[in-house]
């Protein structure tokens, strides 16, 4: 992506099966990006890698068209890599919908980023525990999710989360206390202050008796960003965190659109 007379645009794409990007004009000044994977879902032995490059001063949003399905794994499962550049005075959204992990599944996710000093990033994670509203949950057989954040070459963050349900118990309240959606949502960059005093704001961090369904907590990174995560029990209450964070990057100095307003 790169920025030509105040707008961001699509300069060079390359796919190949089983993904494809498509490039809708939502915002005239934001490069909108959605993801879609052939057949809805990644078998066993897909092996998907994605780069994003966002010029200086570029503004871009990542999307996709539902929830990617990881369906049952016999040997290595699936895996997913996305590598990404952010110059600086750039902005990356990116907001994917869950993953839904079939009885059986492996899905693997790393994340690796790469941001100029003055470029800034949002990336949300959402975990389930399975196709919940079939009574599936955490009958999958292993979700590893890695993501690491370097800032003019030198790391700044990295986070690693396993979850093997075989091997731990869920419901255990020092682990998710039986909740379903774990929603990870990363802010890295000099531009988010105002999108985490929103979130206070809405008291999704206070845990107070509005919102017995979930349960959140914000953590600072270092002095150039912050992650925020919440837990909860039903898919309403998780969403009501992505669209407190929508509702920010709609502002014309984010984005100048709803992200999540087709969805939510």
């Amino acid at each position: 992506m790169q920025q030509h007379r105040g707008k961001s645009r699509l300069v060079t794409s390359r796919t190949f099966v089983p993904l494809k990007v498509f490039n809708p004009q939502v915002h005239a000044s934001t490069c909108t990006l959605f993801l879609s994977h052939f057949g809805g879902g990644m078998l066993d032995g897909d092996d998907v890698r994605l780069k994003v490059r966002c010029g200086r001063g570029s503004t871009v949003a990542v999307g996709s068209f539902g929830s990617l399905q990881a369906y049952t794994a016999t040997k290595n499962g699936a895996t997913q890599t996305v590598e990404g550049d952010v110059q600086d005075g750039a902005l990356a959204v990116i907001l994917p919908d869950p993953v839904v992990r079939h009885a059986g599944s492996r899905f693997r996710q790393r994340q690796e980023w790469r941001l100029a000093r003055g470029g800034s990033l949002l990336v949300a994670e959402c975990m389930i525990a399975g196709r919940v509203r079939t009574g599936e949950s955490f009958a999958f057989d292993t979700y590893e999710h890695e993501f690491s954040v370097l800032v003019d070459g030198m790391s700044l963050l990295f986070d690693r989360f396993v979850c093997r349900p075989s091997d731990e118990d869920f419901s255990d309240p020092a682990l998710l206390g039986g909740a379903a959606y774990l929603v990870t949502v990363y802010m890295v960059g000099p531009r988010w202050e105002p999108v985490k005093l929103s979130i206070e704001d809405e008291g999704l961090t206070r845990g107070n008796g509005d919102r017995p369904n979930s349960f959140a907590a914000m953590h600072p990174v270092q002095d150039n960003g912050y992650v925020f995560r919440a837990v909860a029990n039903d898919g309403e209450s998780a969403r009501a965190v992505v669209k407190t964070i929508c509702r920010m990057l709609a502002r014309e100095d984010y984005l100048g659109f709803d992200p999540g307003s087709r969805k939510y």
